[in-house]
């Protein structure tokens, strides 16, 4: 009972914490930027064209709500001292921008006089104040409210709170509080604390949220950017705009750990995902072709007729005189696999997400289907391994079956692979996952 009185104050502190550190800065930025002489107006040409929708005001005003009672859905310490920490890192940086670059709203409010939104309108304009535009406190709480709400909830509701918060931050725009470069960089600005304060990044059950992160952060850097362009070029806009959803869609498989998103069972890539994500896949194919020269050895053998390697080149396959009874094992998730081992040996196709982590069950039936084939393999016969640049994901599944085939144990595995393999890379989320 004791502890679970002391856990309850520790969140009404928690959520006073978070309370007198907004009240302070935001108030104190305000009185600031009301006693300058002159306030600029950062907009956009093409805000003219969103619509004023009085009855967003109901999502909008919903935030304090959200801000006063996340600090109570934490369930251990460490997250609620990690809710916190995120709470306190976001408002104090808003706050320094608030001050360096203050920036207030342009544009007058149609009168409401609709019952009830009048009073909700009223005391908005009572309590609100018409700076500190830029990051928008309200866009980069709602996503630390998301942090917290997606861990905890699950199915329609779910989904309602989510829609909820995506209301929210809409309504920042419709109600004329906020425009969109405060949206924009509040965004930017919520990935970098996010990134900052990640939880465990070296546990693998959260390495591919905290590569999402890093998605998300690029996407809206460029959206940024593509901003920009509209007041230039439409061209360069509709291409920033185009790399930007894709970049936020590639980061959303991460998150959800898809590593199916792109390739089919077979190893192919449908047209209309080759288009859309043509900029991802092209980044990826100049890796793998500056880094495929660095390496040595076209196929590096862990055990007799087993090999690992990067995904090979029309020249590489005649070179390696690979052959219909060979079997081919594809972790690769970003590029599409080379017709002629597509549809010329005995090719398998089991994507995993680059620098991200697999599910542990995935890879055990990987590893144990890979190992049935080798033991019942003819003796000339190859079992081929590879990845986009053969470091990483290859090397993973190469260390499980060494301590399978073998039965060895992880380190001893480990161990094997690096003396068998120089460039191999094992990031600590990997190592996390074989233990």
């Amino acid at each position: 009972m004791d502890e679970k009185r002391l856990t309850i104050q520790l969140k009404i502190k928690a959520a006073l914490a978070c309370w007198f550190i907004f009240s302070l800065i935001y108030n104190g930025s305000a009185y600031y930027a009301s006693n300058l002489e002159v306030v600029p107006s950062f907009v956009f040409s093409f805000e003219r064209y969103i619509p004023f929708i009085p009855w967003m005001i109901i999502p909008y005003l919903s935030s304090g709500l959200f801000f006063l009672s996340l600090c109570f859905l934490c369930r251990t310490r460490s997250e609620l001292m990690v809710y916190l920490k995120r709470v306190v890192l976001l408002t104090v940086a808003s706050g320094i921008f608030f001050i360096l670059i203050p920036l207030q709203f342009s544009y007058s409010k149609p009168i409401v006089d609709t019952f009830p939104l009048y009073y909700f309108f009223d005391f908005l304009k009572t309590w609100d104040s018409p700076f500190n535009q830029a990051p928008s406190l309200h866009i980069g709480y709602a996503c630390l409210f998301w942090s917290v709400l997606k861990e905890r909830l699950f199915g329609v509701v779910k989904f309602i709170f989510g829609f909820w918060l995506i209301l929210l931050g809409i309504s920042t725009l419709t109600i004329y509080q906020h425009h969109f470069i405060d949206v924009i960089t509040a965004l930017i600005l919520v990935q970098i604390v996010l990134i900052l304060t990640f939880p465990s990044k070296k546990l693998a059950t959260c390495r591919n949220q905290y590569i999402a992160c890093f998605y998300y952060l690029f996407s809206f850097i460029v959206c940024l950017l593509a901003s920009l362009c509209y007041e230039l070029n439409l061209i360069y806009c509709f291409v920033a705009v185009w790399v930007s959803i894709m970049v936020f869609m590639v980061g959303l498989q991460y998150q959800y750990n898809r590593h199916h998103f792109l390739k089919d069972k077979h190893g192919h890539i449908s047209i209309l995902k080759k288009i859309f994500y043509f900029p991802y896949q092209f980044s990826y194919y100049l890796i793998w072709h500056f880094f495929r020269k660095k390496q040595e050895k076209i196929l590096l053998e862990i055990l007799p007729n087993m090999f690992i390697t990067a995904r090979l080149t029309n020249k590489e396959i005649i070179a390696c005189q690979i052959s219909k009874k060979d079997y081919v094992y594809d972790l690769s998730a970003e590029l599409e696999e080379n017709r002629i081992i597509r549809e010329q040996c005995l090719y398998y196709s089991f994507p995993i997400l680059d620098i991200g982590v697999a599910s542990i069950v995935d890879l055990e039936n990987l590893v144990s289907k890979i190992a049935v084939a080798y033991e019942q393999r003819c003796p000339e016969t190859r079992v081929i391994i590879h990845c986009t640049m053969g470091y990483s994901r290859s090397t993973l599944v190469g260390v499980l079956l060494l301590k399978k085939i073998l039965y060895l144990n992880i380190n001893q595995s480990i161990a094997l692979m690096q003396e068998k393999n120089k460039n191999s890379i094992l990031h600590a989320a990997s190592i996390d996952l074989l233990k």
